[in-house]
């Protein structure tokens, strides 16, 4: 949206301003790259320490000593430790650090700053070193010409890039901060001489920052729109009312919390007053069964109730908003044929597509019945379009190739008619692969995909349809994955060491999905159903958390989803009774110790890295001429099999 994605079609000046650092401005839009799937400049990084790029004329050709970071250009306390390990005893330093550090006699320089540029990794070390540099004017070894640690005009600098007292890591609970290692300093500074000593402070809240960061943003006004003379109104977005919005409040600017990172309302009021208040959570649902709700309670009748009330079931509008929904797949799905009206090959008509024919009518009505809350979104760029202008994205996928009518054809119609992904399998067997059942021991058919299953899969990754492994026998699974040449999705499927049912996915497959060579990039949406989730009684919102927490600690954070399974479940979990209800998971995994950013790929980044990585094969695939299957079921008597040309 921000880069010219929106409806005045304007690219809008941002950047990005963390107390974070210990990397380079590369290394972290590099990563931020990875986590959001958008390009970020390196230009928009602004770093704790960014901001001694405005100090660097003032310690041209002067030794520092940098903490908590690495430079070829200054001092560690590394170097010193290697020049004289008596410096402090406690600590020997490894072949690697030994290697690296720099040869220098510190007896013979004269340090003019202390630069702290990210957490200590030593405390006692750095500690030890700055009381030094300060106790004897610059000279470590030296005499301690200034034992009252006086502070004088040409003194030691002491400059200190973020005040942050915690942070979160993955770790449950907040961990000590750069903050903290000021304070440890100043109380052993003050032991030693009585007094505490001065010190710059960088990082948000602090003016030096925020001035800092207005400056790049002019700069990129000017880029991004040469000759505007006007001072732009900044809006400053953030989690943090002690940094982000105390910073912000002080520099004039508007400033918006989010109620999703470190800021908990519970709590009561923020400690300094937003401009705004706001919710930042979009949650994208990979699978709510609204239409079949809709067909088996009110025949498909779209004027027959009103989404704009409660319905009776798990999602409706009101519903939808509260639970800060920014999109979700509508299951066009239809249940399998009966198996002895089919026949064991699938032969026998069943009015299984005709049927889903209808289900997709159904949800394209609905969703023009609602203009002002849905909007049908083909691409991931669709997606991200329609919840910046405050719509919730409706996206279709079809549940089981059995609804397919053994016709890859079909496929390329219900592609052209909006649908975006194609469970391989439901319950049942069908003339693509095997299912998984719903109960351990199902015989399969076909040991996985069939050979038509396979044409399936290369046409789908043709036409950018989504592969969906939900629902499908492990080898089916363990195959699609090597043959596609796409990402993949589960759109509404868990984990199945935390509760042993076939519909869940086991380890060994997890283990395949991946960004790295030999693995498949795929994002497993995990399922709400309590049989899928839990013993009988036990499932509750901690217990789909788990299911997340395993699914990310053996694929990958990256590569887990939310697919409720809402409107086709009769049964839900304690504290996920319905779509209002996702903001209370996103808490769950946040005291655990997800970030937002990990929490922003969990409620939809992820889904929409993979549906971008599928279009971008299709489209590649369409550049180089790739045919269209032709392949048929060699077991349809009505389709004469292809003769030779004349």
């Amino acid at each position: 949206m921000l880069d010219g994605e929106n409806t005045l079609g304007i690219k809008i000046p941002y950047i990005l301003l963390t107390n974070g650092g210990g990397v380079s401005e590369e290394a972290k839009a590099e990563q931020l790259t990875s986590i959001i799937g958008h390009e970020i400049n390196p230009q928009r990084v602004i770093l704790a320490h960014t901001v001694l790029k405005s100090l660097a004329g003032k310690y041209v050709n002067e030794p520092i000593l940098v903490l908590g970071g690495e430079n070829d250009e200054v001092y560690t306390s590394l170097d010193v430790l290697a020049w004289n390990s008596a410096a402090w005893p406690f600590y020997r330093l490894n072949a690697d650090e030994r290697r690296t550090a720099k040869v220098v006699d510190f007896s013979k320089i004269n340090l003019r700053a202390a630069l702290v540029f990210h957490d200590p990794r030593h405390w006692s070390v750095d500690i030890q070193l700055i009381c030094d540099m300060i106790l004897s004017g610059g000279v470590i070894g030296g005499r301690h010409t200034n034992p009252r640690g006086l502070h004088a005009e040409d003194g030691i600098e002491l400059v200190f890039c973020n005040p942050d007292l915690l942070w979160r890591s993955d770790f449950p609970q907040t961990r000590l901060g750069q903050g903290a290692f000021k304070d440890a300093f100043q109380s052993v500074f003050k032991s030693l001489t009585g007094t505490t000593y001065p010190f710059l402070q960088l990082g948000k809240p602090t003016k030096p920052t925020y001035d800092y960061a207005k400056t790049t943003l002019l700069r990129l006004l000017q880029k991004e729109h040469p000759g505007s003379a006007s001072t732009p109104q900044v809006y400053m977005v953030g989690d943090n009312p002690e940094s982000d919005i105390a910073g912000a409040n002080q520099a004039g600017w508007k400033s918006i919390l989010v109620r999703t990172g470190v800021y908990d309302p519970s709590n009561g009021p923020p400690s300094h007053t937003p401009t705004h208040e706001v919710e930042d959570v979009e949650d994208a649902d990979g699978h709510i069964d609204l239409p079949i709700l809709v067909r088996e309670l009110y025949a498909n009748n779209a004027s027959a109730f009103d989404l704009r009330k409660e319905m009776p079931a798990h999602v409706d509008i009101p519903r939808l908003r509260k639970g800060q929904v920014g999109g979700f797949f509508w299951s066009a799905y239809v249940g399998c044929a009966d198996p002895e009206l089919e026949g064991d090959d699938f032969l026998n008509s069943t009015w299984r597509v005709r049927d889903t024919l209808e289900q997709i009518d159904i949800a394209k009505l609905l969703i023009d019945r609602y203009p002002n809350t849905f909007e049908l979104s083909l691409t991931s760029k669709d997606v991200k379009s329609t919840i910046s202008r405050g719509k919730i994205a409706s996206l279709i996928g079809i549940e089981g190739a059995h609804q397919l009518g053994n016709s890859i054809a079909a496929l390329r119609q219900f592609q052209a008619l909006g649908v975006r992904y194609v469970t391989l399998t439901h319950v049942c067997h069908n003339a693509f692969a095997d299912s998984c059942g719903m109960e351990p021991g199902k015989v399969p058919k076909w040991g996985g995909l069939s050979p038509l299953g396979v044409s399936l899969v290369g046409e789908m990754n043709r036409v950018g349809v989504l592969v969906d492994l939900s629902h499908t026998s492990d080898d089916t699974a363990r195959q699609a994955l090597r043959v596609s040449q796409a990402p993949v999705i589960w759109s509404h499927s868990s984990a199945r060491a935390i509760h042993d049912v076939p519909r869940n996915v086991p380890d060994d497959i997890l283990a395949m999905v991946g960004t790295e060579t030999n693995k498949t990039d795929a994002v497993v949406m995990v399922n709400f159903a309590p049989f899928f989730v839990a013993a009988p009684g036990n499932a509750t919102i901690v217990s789909v958390a788990d299911h997340v927490d395993h699914i990310a600690k053996i694929a990958g954070k990256q590569h887990v989803g939310i697919g409720s399974d809402f409107d086709g479940i009769g049964d839900v979990p304690v504290g996920l009774e319905d779509v209002s209800k996702y903001p209370a998971l996103i808490a769950e995994l946040y005291k655990r110790g997800w970030t937002r950013f990990e929490l922003a790929g969990l409620t939809g980044r992820n889904l929409l890295r993979i549906m971008d990585g599928a279009e971008r094969v299709a489209k590649e695939l369409q550049q180089l001429g790739t045919e269209p299957s032709y392949a048929l079921y060699d077991k349809r008597p009505d389709i004469p099999r292809r003769r030779a040309e004349f």
